[in-house]
């Protein structure tokens, strides 16, 4: 039997250092030691970064702190996690339709539509944030009040940080704040592996090289060793992970199969300029990954991946579901190893159970049962048309 690892990823601090930070007499810490808005009440906060974190710190301190400076070198596409409507950002996104759809059009079209989307919520530009690059060249950031807290005051959007005086900020446009209370990093970490004495898994600039992002091509016996967690997509680690589990017990088990050494380390060189491509270079994108697509490659490669002409002619309403509804597990176990009976269930309920915390008060009447019917009937007639015309 291999020795098998799921290994948690340790991450370290990111730590930014700035000209003059010896002299500056207030508190420089990064946004992992931040814990709560209490202490900061009528301080002047500097927060550095528009990540994920950078955005939530500056958020928070912006209803409490006299005063926060959000500075951005880059800016950022700035997403809500109330999408469209009023919907998670998940069950909209995370759709197998997006999956076809993204290997249709054209990359530069999808990131002119949802440009337009996001900029329709507030102009990016009007509010300081609007960055250089394209939507899907970098990863963006989620946060529904960042603009309501900039529009307020609260926070104000500032540029790179030049240097640091003994109490205050000067900022590469030549602006300065004075009597800074505290600096708060949002510069992100490094990640890496110190408990496990391979020499393959040493991280160098936030890359390692793992076929699929999990197994390592150089480490025998070949799949002895699964990394689970080891990426950052746009929405769910959770479902993501789970998946990799699932794939790593089908190869410990003898039911799967890696490829030869050659062949994983041809994916990763291939995966590694893909995303050279598409994001701008940055220790963030090294382990950047699309979730949908990823998971029907990680499906097919088990032998779970659902056959959806097979599901139209079959099973018309569970087809819909899988193409149209959020991306769940449960449609990895509709066949192959795991398949589970409450799958179909599950899934033509998914969207039952996103909607229900909604539902606070009974609607007068409720025809959607109607409608699904209807749209699975125009889409089948237009695949039927479709099927004619290419005959």
């Amino acid at each position: 039997m291999p020795c098998w690892s799921a290994a948690d990823i340790t991450l370290t601090k990111k730590v930014a250092h700035f000209e003059g930070d010896s002299e500056f007499k207030g508190q420089i810490i990064h946004s992992h030691d931040y814990r709560d808005p209490r202490g900061y009440e009528e301080k002047r906060v500097v927060v550095v970064g528009i990540g994920n974190s950078g955005g939530d710190v500056a958020v928070e301190l912006g209803k409490v702190a006299k005063q926060v400076y959000l500075s951005t070198r880059r800016g950022s596409w700035i997403i809500h996690r109330v999408w469209d409507n009023g919907l998670p950002l998940d069950a909209n996104f995370s759709r197998f339709r997006f999956y076809y759809l993204a290997n249709i059009l054209p990359l530069s079209w999808q990131n002119t539509q949802y440009e337009k989307q996001v900029e329709a919520k507030f102009d990016h530009e009007l509010y300081g944030l609007k960055p250089a690059h394209r939507f899907f060249e970098a990863h963006p950031t989620l946060n529904d009040d960042l603009p309501n807290r900039i529009i307020s005051g609260a926070v104000i959007v500032k540029p790179d940080i030049e240097r640091l005086t003994t109490t205050g900020v000067i900022f590469n446009d030549g602006s300065e704040v004075k009597d800074i209370d505290t600096i708060i990093t949002a510069t992100g970490y490094v990640f890496g592996f110190p408990f496990i004495d391979h020499p393959a898994l040493k991280v160098k600039e936030n890359e390692v090289n793992l076929y699929q992002y999990v197994f390592h091509p150089d480490i025998e016996p070949s799949g002895s060793l699964a990394v689970i967690g080891c990426f950052q997509p746009v929405g769910n680690i959770g479902a993501i992970a789970e998946l990799q589990a699932r794939w790593a017990i089908q190869i410990i088990k003898g039911n799967c199969s890696l490829p030869s050494k050659e062949e994983m380390s041809k994916e990763i060189e291939m995966r590694r300029e893909h995303l050279s491509k598409i994001y701008y270079k940055s220790s963030r994108h090294t382990i950047q990954l699309f979730p949908v697509p990823y998971q029907i490659k990680i499906s097919e490669l088990m032998g779970c991946k659902p056959n959806l002409l097979k599901l139209w002619i079959t099973d018309p309403k569970l087809a819909y579901h899988v193409l149209f509804d959020m991306y769940t597990p449960f449609q990895n176990r509709l066949v192959g190893p795991g398949a589970w009976p409450g799958a179909r269930e599950a899934i033509i309920t998914s969207m039952d159970r996103v909607r229900c915390p909604y539902k606070t008060r009974k609607p007068a009447q409720n025809h959607s049962e109607t409608r699904l019917w209807a749209k699975i009937i125009l889409f089948g007639i237009i695949l039927l048309v479709l099927a004619f015309l290419w005959r």
